[in-house]
């Protein structure tokens, strides 16, 4: 598989979903972050997509924008640290995603734990499509997302680990884990093992980094 950057400027995608006090910031208008969230799900075309840190909501916009709306599961983990409210981006994509059918889910957390102890989620494949890791930013924060989040995918998911270039913590954190714990890894421009890789690994230089991990081999094209 081919990942492609797609579109050169989000902005006007996601304008009506900024936050007054984002409008200005270099992140949104790097035209090199936001857009390749929405290259990643139109070269995906995930039908779910589990997140762990949401924020504002614009990494998961984009996502929906860029699979074209088809989507049937989003999975979001917020524990609400900075303030925003994880309901107010549920009720976002359910409104103007119209993401509310009788065969679409879209809930939020504030951990993967209070979401396996839900009794009320319906019953459905725990592997998502794609995996967006932001959310605790230590280094063993970043080890145990990826941990967790490895019983969530299947051999064909994406997983993206963002803030590897702004971080340290957090590019020690996935460092470790390409060398040590995930034993036999193929890591495009770091390493290369042929003897059957558990993970192909990609980094992107976007604004803010993104390590990409795959169980099937990919490349990206910038």
């Amino acid at each position: 598989m081919i990942i492609k950057k797609q579109i050169e400027d989000i902005t006007p995608y996601l304008a009506k979903f900024l936050h007054r006090d984002d409008r200005g910031e270099l992140y949104i208008h790097s035209r090199n972050y936001y857009e390749w969230y929405y290259s990643y799900a139109f070269s995906i075309k995930p039908r779910s997509i589990l997140e762990i840190g949401v924020r504002r909501g614009y990494s998961i916009f984009s996502m929906i924008q860029g699979s074209n709306i088809n989507l049937e599961r989003i999975l979001l983990i917020d524990n609400e640290e900075y303030g925003f409210p994880l309901s107010a981006v549920v009720t976002r994509i359910k409104s103007e995603f119209a993401f509310n059918g009788p065969d679409c889910f879209v809930a939020g957390y504030n951990s993967l734990q209070d979401y396996k102890n839900n009794v009320n989620v319906p019953p459905m494949s725990q592997a998502f499509d794609i995996i967006h890791i932001d959310g605790d930013h230590s280094l063993f924060g970043v080890l145990k997302d990826l941990d967790n989040c490895l019983g969530f995918g299947h051999s064909k998911t994406l997983y993206i680990v963002d803030d590897y270039k702004l971080c340290p913590e957090v590019k020690s954190g996935v460092d470790w884990w390409i060398n040590n714990y995930n034993s036999g890894v193929c890591v495009s421009n770091i390493k290369t093992n042929k003897n059957d890789p558990q993970f192909c690994c990609v980094y992107v230089d976007t604004y803010q980094g993104h390590m990409l991990s795959r169980k099937q081999y990919f490349t990206v094209e910038v």
